[in-house]
């Protein structure tokens, strides 16, 4: 019995950067909840490893640096979105986000992305939680040009070799407090 999965679809480009700020947050929290109780190592593991894949994806987008060509960079904003964005609003975005891209991205992609001498030869400890502060008035001021849209709908379908199954799920963005 095989089961086939998939990300839920990004209805724009921005969604896609919507998408990666979720993860990163979500990652975070989970990290930060799994080091509270008595996780095993590779739970904790793959919540580091996703956090860093969305961490390095936010730090190039945000601050203009590293990847591959056709990536999506907020510096590249009229290939990707119709919002007219003037060079002080990307400049509010990348200027922190440059700082967080050369403080860890070489690193992220070293211990990573690359089967590397350095994952066996040299140690290297997170820290997830300063790592986010550092990078999070970048998604700030992005979110502030590019707000979230609300009731976002996915529907996920999870198959096997005997049936398949959907649920439909409303996101309605962070829950407010009763």
């Amino acid at each position: 019995m095989s089961e086939m999965f998939s990300r839920p679809s990004k209805e724009s480009h921005e969604g896609t950067i919507h998408y990666e700020i979720r993860m990163l947050r979500h990652c975070a929290d989970r990290i930060r909840t799994l080091t509270k109780s008595d996780p095993t190592p590779h739970e904790l593991t793959v919540h580091l490893e996703c956090f860093l894949l969305h961490f390095r994806n936010l730090a190039q987008f945000l601050s203009g640096k590293g990847g591959s060509k056709g990536d999506l960079r907020i510096t590249n904003w009229k290939k990707w979105t119709d919002k007219q964005l003037t060079a002080a609003e990307v400049r509010q975005v990348t200027e922190v986000a440059i700082k967080a891209y050369e403080a860890y991205c070489g690193d992220i992609s070293t211990y990573l992305s690359h089967c590397t001498r350095q994952r066996c030869e040299e140690e290297k400890s997170w820290e997830p939680q300063k790592m986010l502060g550092n990078i999070e008035p970048a998604i700030r001021a992005f979110e502030a040009l590019f707000p979230a849209s609300q009731g976002r709908v996915w529907t996920v379908v999870s198959t096997t070799s005997d049936a398949v199954s959907t649920a439909t799920i409303v996101d309605y963005g962070k829950r407010q407090p009763d």
